[in-house]
């Protein structure tokens, strides 16, 4: 009796040790992290990308099911060093972490979504910038916490109503107002990414 107890009582510890969840998932290049139920977060990506576009919801499978997550931060460090020209970082992007783009020096062109509420220290900051006119279109009517040097080179668009209030939040990079049909294209272009 008691061997058949320890018995069962292994293959409930290994079916259970089969049954662990998978946490990270690599989808379309880009690496993401499960946390919380409900959500999850770029940790990486795993190559070098022309243009990154990031979606607000991934779907990943677990056996038979499948479960969809918001996507809603950009871990520190994330995409240190890689060789992205464009980035498209979607509504639902809550924050972007320290360092998050530290050191891509080839960028060009960052959207960011309108729920952003912190860009982490030296997010964009790169040391060894080919382009120090890098155009950053940022959706928030209400300016993000700026940590130090979050952006510390080339322009950051807002929609007009906005200027004011971004010009106080983050000093040395110049703001441009955009128009309210170019807010409303790049509005649009964050919806249709998937």
């Amino acid at each position: 009796m008691k061997k058949l107890f320890v018995l069962a009582l292994c293959m409930t510890q290994l079916f259970v040790a089969c049954k662990k969840e998978e946490t990270q998932w690599v989808l379309e290049n880009v690496v993401y992290e499960k946390i919380s139920e409900t959500a999850v977060k770029v940790i990486g990506i795993d190559s070098n990308l022309d243009i990154l576009k990031i979606p607000p919801t991934i779907t990943v499978s677990n056996g038979d099911e499948q479960k969809e997550f918001k996507v809603l931060e950009i871990a520190p460090y994330a995409c240190m060093n890689a060789y992205i020209r464009n980035v498209f970082i979607p509504n639902t992007i809550i924050s972007i972490g320290k360092g998050a783009f530290y050191g891509c020096f080839a960028l060009e062109a960052v959207v960011i979504g309108t729920d952003i509420k912190s860009i982490g220290e030296e997010a964009f900051f790169s040391p060894n910038s080919i382009n120090n006119n890098t155009n950053y279109i940022i959706l928030a009517l209400t300016p993000p916490n700026f940590e130090k040097r979050a952006i510390d080179t080339g322009y950051i668009h807002v929609k007009n109503e906005s200027v004011d209030a971004y010009n106080y939040a983050c000093s040395g990079v110049r703001i441009i107002p955009l128009s309210d049909e170019a807010y409303e294209q790049f509005v649009e272009i964050l919806n249709t990414l998937k």
